[in-house]
């Protein structure tokens, strides 16, 4: 039996998380990021103000539900339970400096997505999109905060989950994306 989940109460625990766990750990990745000179944008809701960006936004996200569409449009049990309520919470996106023809080299989104599931909990994941060379596409790559977890809720979730897989998939794509060749 799939319970309910209360509006409300999930809202609350979503706002919670986000605030303090997605936001606060893509606000200081951002902070680093400026540091070391590289372009990086927070992305809260749909759009970014860079054109090439959203194009990005959208391939990463063709049909995805927003955290703002919440408060109007709760998912219903016939959703959850197919597994079909999903949301898009904050993304980040880092531009380096490449001079490179194609418009997408040198840029790196990962955004944490959120999934309703059963019994009122709700599971975040991050996503990953940016252009490889090798095969000159955009690679999405849906990730876990933690290998070991399939379902990871939110309430597990912690400031130092999301950091660590912002670096270690950032590193990934620093090493490998710009290779003329497959790299695994």
């Amino acid at each position: 039996m799939l319970a309910i989940h209360s509006p409300q109460l999930t809202l609350q625990k979503i706002h919670a998380f986000h605030q303090s766990v997605a936001l606060a750990a893509f606000e200081a990745i951002k902070g680093s990021m400026e540091q070391q000179r590289k372009k990086a944008r927070l992305i809260v809701g749909r759009q970014t103000g860079d054109a090439v960006l959203d194009e990005m936004f959208k391939v990463m996200h063709p049909q995805a539900h927003f955290l703002d569409e919440l408060p109007e449009q709760f998912p219903v049990p016939a959703a959850i339970q197919q597994g079909l309520a999903r949301y898009v919470g904050c993304s980040l996106a880092v531009e380096e400096p490449v001079v490179n023809p194609n418009r997408y080299q040198g840029k790196f989104i990962v955004s944490v997505e959120l999934r309703f599931g059963p019994n009122g909990d709700i599971y975040a994941s991050p996503a990953v999109l940016y252009h490889m060379r090798w095969n000159n596409n955009l690679n999405k790559f849906a990730h876990r905060f933690n290998n070991q977890i399939q379902n990871h809720k939110i309430e597990a979730v912690k400031r130092p989950d999301v950091t660590n897989h912002f670096y270690n998939a950032y590193s990934f794509y620093l090493g490998n994306a710009h290779k003329l060749q497959r790299p695994w």
